[in-house]
């Protein structure tokens, strides 16, 4: 889920199994730092706010912590980027507590004790040409994908049959312009979006 500028955001749903604290993990690359970012509930309420340290170039992993605490229950977390002076990327990040950790690999959110983790990402992030869409749901069926234009129009759907878990789907995109996108993904009442940079 790389090139992360400021004001970009991505939403992950996830049941929490109990009330408490949680280590968050995030696994991040820069070149330059200044960097930083909020983990925040659906309502805009900040729960963290982290700083993105240069790790000296954008595919130099380092891995950055912090402990918050976590209400019980399905809820919609946010990662938004709130300062970037050159872009950061995110290449996973993971919530532990004792046995149970959610974890976001390749932007996909993955439950590694129970199946309660629903997340959408892309891969890789740029790109020239295809990627990846990682989708992470307990949904099946029809899955529409959008991708949006920084004007705001819709350029492209997809209209894809999604299984149920941890699904992935090749896409192409190289007849669009140069720039940035935003991919929705929408079925069943779920909705999530995330950033593509096409080269």
């Amino acid at each position: 889920m790389g090139s992360q500028d400021l004001n970009d955001w991505v939403e992950y749903a996830v049941n929490i199994p109990t009330t408490g604290t949680y280590t968050l993990r995030f696994r991040i690359a820069t070149m330059v730092a200044g960097a930083q970012f909020q983990l925040r509930r659906s309502n805009g309420t900040v729960i963290t706010t982290m700083s993105v340290p240069s790790t000296g170039t954008y595919q130099t992993w380092q891995t950055i912590s912090t402990t918050v605490s976590l209400t019980a229950g399905q809820q919609t977390l946010r990662i938004y980027t709130s300062a970037s002076p050159a872009g950061w990327n995110l290449n996973w990040w993971e919530i532990v507590s004792g046995t149970v950790a959610a974890t976001a690999r390749g932007a996909a959110l993955i439950e590694q004790m129970n199946p309660v983790v629903s997340a959408m990402g892309v891969y890789p992030n740029p790109t020239s040409d295809a990627f990846q869409l990682i989708v992470n749901n307990s949904y099946s069926g029809t899955l529409r994908v959008q991708v949006i234009n920084e004007a705001g129009m819709v350029v492209k759907v997809f209209n894809l049959t999604k299984t149920m878990g941890d699904w992935k789907e090749n896409l192409q995109v190289g007849e669009l312009q140069r720039g940035a996108y935003i991919i929705r993904t929408s079925m069943n009442g779920w909705n999530a979006t995330t950033r593509l940079i096409k080269r």
